[in-house]
C-alpha cells in the first residue's frame, strides 16, 4: 500500500466507528438527553488529561443554546473547589479509559459526602460497560469505536471523534427540545457569519 492509501485507509476507521455509535443508539440515549433538557441549574462536565480540550469545546457549545455547563477539573475538584458543585447540578463524565484514578476518588469522594452534594446524579458517556464508572452512573451511554488510528492503539482519536458526534447530537436534541426561536438565536449571536445567517432567517 502506498503511503497516501494508507492514511485514506485509516479513515475507515472513523466512518465505521460512526455508523457502530448510529446502531448502538436507542431509548437510553432519549433519557440521557431529557436529563440534560430538565436540567434547571448547571451541568458540571469533567474528564481528564487529552480529554480536556474536548470537554471545553462540549460545556461552550452547550452555553451557546442557553444550557448552562462548565467544564471541572477532577483534580481541582478533589483540592477544595467541590463548593462549585451543588446538588442541584447535573454531574457528567466522559471517560475513555477503563478506570481513571482520579474520575474513580472524585465520585467516591461525591458519593461519600455528608451533604446533600452526595444526592447528585450522575450521568456518563463511558466506554468499558463492565467498568465501576458505568456502574455507577445513573443514565449513561456507550462510547462505540473500533479503535484508535494510531499504531499503539492509545492517542484519543476515534473515541474524540465519536465523543464528539454523541455530543453534537445531544445538542441538537436539547436545542429541538427547547425550541429558541431565530429572534432568541439573533439576540445572543449577531456577531460575524452566523449572526448575517440569522439576521437572514428572521
Amino acid at each position: 500500500m502506498d503511503q497516501i492509501n494508507f492514511y485514506k485507509d485509516l479513515l475507515k476507521h472513523y466512518v465505521e466507528s460512526i455508523n457502530l455509535l448510529k446502531d448502538s443508539l436507542d431509548d437510553s440515549f432519549l433519557k440521557f438527553a431529557d436529563n440534560l433538557v430538565d436540567c434547571k441549574w448547571k451541568i458540571a462536565i469533567t474528564g481528564i488529561w487529552k480529554s480536556w480540550y474536548i470537554w471545553r469545546k462540549m460545556a461552550s457549545t452547550f452555553n451557546t443554546i442557553w444550557k448552562s455547563a462548565i467544564y471541572v477539573n477532577p483534580i481541582e475538584l478533589l483540592h477544595w473547589e467541590m463548593g462549585l458543585i451543588d446538588p442541584n447540578d447535573l454531574f457528567l463524565i466522559i471517560s475513555r479509559s477503563w478506570e481513571t484514578t482520579e474520575i474513580i476518588e472524585l465520585i467516591d469522594h461525591i458519593k461519600n459526602n455528608s451533604n446533600k452534594i452526595r444526592d447528585i446524579k450522575i450521568l456518563g458517556i463511558i466506554w468499558d460497560s463492565s467498568s465501576y464508572l458505568w456502574n455507577i452512573c445513573d443514565f449513561k451511554i456507550k462510547m462505540s469505536f473500533t479503535k484508535e488510528i494510531d499504531y499503539n492503539n492509545i492517542l484519543p482519536t476515534t473515541s474524540a471523534l465519536v465523543t464528539l458526534a454523541i455530543w453534537d447530537l445531544l445538542s441538537v436534541y436539547i436545542l429541538n427540545k427547547t425550541a429558541k426561536s431565530n429572534n432568541d438565536l439573533f439576540f445572543y449571536h449577531k456577531h460575524w457569519d452566523s449572526g448575517e445567517k440569522l439576521k437572514n432567517l428572521i
